[in-house]
């Protein structure tokens, strides 16, 4: 694994050891998966776990625990729950990904985003809420959960 952990955007980060290559994969994400449900029992906070279906969350193990959100990320994560880059990034370079690539829910959680970047939105919330052309940006340059895109089709044109 060529990523270490280190002060961040947003508290730690996690920083590549070495270039990357657009495509390439630069970590598996991993962790226990659990319903909204008893994630609510065992008390973890809404925003924390990771969303990787419509009521399905993962507690995400280290490094990619530590990965702050960007609105101009340069890591997306893939169906099969790996994190690579959609963009070269540079040894010593942040990594970061869009929170909001892998968010649909019904709770309406929110978060005031400090990325600073030149595309960002102000606000991380739910794939759903963001304008369209966000929207597009994500699905088009650093892929979002197929259960968001699944769950958006299914969807009535005027909902």
């Amino acid at each position: 694994m060529a990523v270490y952990v280190a002060p961040g955007l947003a508290g730690t980060g996690v920083f590549a050891d070495r270039a990357y290559g657009r495509g390439e994969q630069i970590i598996g994400i991993d962790g226990p998966v659990h319903s909204g449900a008893e994630l609510d029992l065992i008390g973890f906070r809404p925003g924390y776990p990771l969303q990787i279906d419509l009521d399905r969350y993962m507690l995400v193990e280290a490094p990619f625990v530590y990965c702050n959100h960007s609105c101009d990320p340069n890591g997306g994560i893939t169906p099969d729950l790996k994190l690579v880059a959609v963009r070269d990034i540079a040894a010593g370079e942040e990594i970061c990904f869009d929170y909001s690539s892998t968010m649909l829910e019904d709770n309406a959680w929110t978060m005031e985003c400090g990325c600073k970047t030149a595309r960002c939105r102000g606000r991380v919330e739910d794939f759903d809420r963001l304008p369209p052309d966000d929207q597009r940006y994500l699905l088009d340059h650093v892929g979002v959960m197929p259960f968001i895109v699944r769950a958006l089709a299914a969807r009535p044109a005027n909902a």
